[in-house]
């Protein structure tokens, strides 16, 4: 029984067949990569709520990711979280429930804390900085922790809206090429 002709070189399709089907890592990329998460636990995740002074008054401190599993439990909540900014946009805006005017207000979006080697923004997270206090971010770049603050106002869609009463950069983004 013969092999089928392939209009490219057998020995490297043979190869790379053996590749995709062992799983190895060819460069950077594995391929066919498997979960590396443990087995899921039956404990509930240990959740810390902290009181902290701000400028507003007293918020809680709260992780993103909790806040974006949980919203209704923080509604009307001034919350306290550190993220690191990704960009702005006009996500969630002019959304009649929301209630936020794409003239008046911009959307801040931080990065998913629970993904390290990619910058995906935590788009379920609505961020809401008035214009008019545009001048607080103006330093703001991409890749900069920042710590903010600020009211849910609102859980449609199941996803947290808050207001930000404050933006405070903590690190800036180390730039490639700049020390």
């Amino acid at each position: 029984m013969s092999l089928p002709r392939f209009p490219f070189n057998t020995a490297i399709s043979a190869g790379l067949l053996a590749v995709f089907a062992t799983g190895i890592t060819v460069g950077a990329l594995p391929l066919l990569a498997q979960s590396e998460d443990p087995a899921p636990s039956d404990k509930a995740p240990i959740t810390t709520t902290v009181q902290v002074a701000s400028p507003s008054g007293t918020a809680q401190m709260v992780s993103p990711l909790d806040l974006v599993k949980s919203p209704e439990d923080y509604l009307k909540a001034n919350v306290v979280f550190d993220g690191t900014f990704t960009s702005f946009s006009n996500l969630g805006l002019d959304y009649p429930k929301a209630e936020r005017d794409g003239n008046d207000y911009i959307t801040v979006l931080i990065r998913r804390p629970d993904v390290a080697h990619h910058t995906i923004p935590l788009a379920e997270l609505k961020l809401f900085l008035s214009r008019k206090d545009s001048d607080s971010i103006q330093d703001l770049e991409s890749g900069d922790d920042v710590r903010i603050e600020g009211t849910v106002f609102s859980a449609a869609l199941g996803d947290p809206w808050v207001d930000i009463t404050a933006i405070k950069i903590t690190q800036k983004a180390k730039l490639e090429g700049k020390s």
